[in-house]
């Protein structure tokens, strides 16, 4: 089997990590590392979707952290994909937002 094509880097705003749908593959398995050689992965998961949300997960924002993905037909797993440099970015402000302000005291 190919590996799933990964840009070389990426932002992910608000948004779940995500990559291409590839209609060979019915499973993924994704890993997230803080170093591009995976040695010691903050996350090694399976997935039956084209998306993963990282929540709860200890990333640091504005911090570049490597993903690749690996693609299995139910039968056989393919190869990693070329790693991807990825970067979740610090929240802005919040549009439209109709909090108050805190009072300084």
């Amino acid at each position: 089997l190919p590996a799933p094509v990964l840009p070389p880097a990426a932002v992910f705003k608000g948004r779940p990590l995500s990559w291409a749908k590839n209609p060979a593959f019915k499973y993924y398995r994704l890993q997230l590392s803080s170093t591009p050689d995976f040695s010691a992965p903050i996350l090694d998961a399976f997935t039956d979707k084209e998306t993963y949300k990282p929540a709860g997960l200890p990333l640091d924002r504005n911090t570049t952290y490597y993903m690749r993905v690996m693609g299995s037909d139910g039968s056989a797993a393919g190869t990693w994909s070329a790693a991807s440099a990825i970067t979740v970015p610090t929240p802005g402000p919040i549009a439209n937002d109709v909090r108050k302000p805190l009072r300084k005291k």
